[in-house]
């Protein structure tokens, strides 16, 4: 049975993986214009990983009965959609940087040793995103 604490845990990082800008841009794609696919390809990888883990997520509330809170995308994402692949990677940044500090927080208030877990390697996968985003960033100037 999962704590009222692990609940509130697996529920913020259902919202930070489900609603991750990443997952919002594979709705409402930048505008790439002349710019490299390759962007856009690191997005929609770093969506499916979020989604990844949402999906596991929401299998560990579903095992121990809990409802589930999906949440919505921020409204700012709403003014995202027609900028630039270039301006969107670096927003990526920040997402995944904010993603990363919310991560370390829930780890430490996770109780029970699986929920820890899930978040240990979600945490791991979005350190992975921020350090390929700025990876390519920095290739491509």
């Amino acid at each position: 049975m999962l704590s009222a604490q692990d609940q509130y845990v697996l529920n913020e990082m259902m919202v930070l993986h489900g609603r991750a800008l990443a997952v919002y841009m594979t709705y409402a794609p930048p505008w790439d214009g002349t710019a490299s696919h390759e962007g856009v390809d690191i997005i929609r990888e770093i969506a499916d990983s979020h989604l990844m883990y949402a999906d596991e997520v929401g299998e560990m509330l579903l095992a121990g009965n809990v409802e589930i809170y999906y949440g919505e995308f921020p409204m700012a994402y709403t003014g995202y959609h027609d900028l630039s692949i270039d301006y969107m990677l670096q927003k990526m940044v920040g997402s995944e940087t904010a993603t990363i500090d919310r991560l370390l927080t829930d780890i430490e208030q996770a109780e029970n040793d699986l929920v820890r877990a899930l978040a240990e390697r979600s945490l791991g996968a979005s350190q992975a995103h921020l350090q390929e985003l700025e990876d390519f960033i920095a290739s491509a100037t």
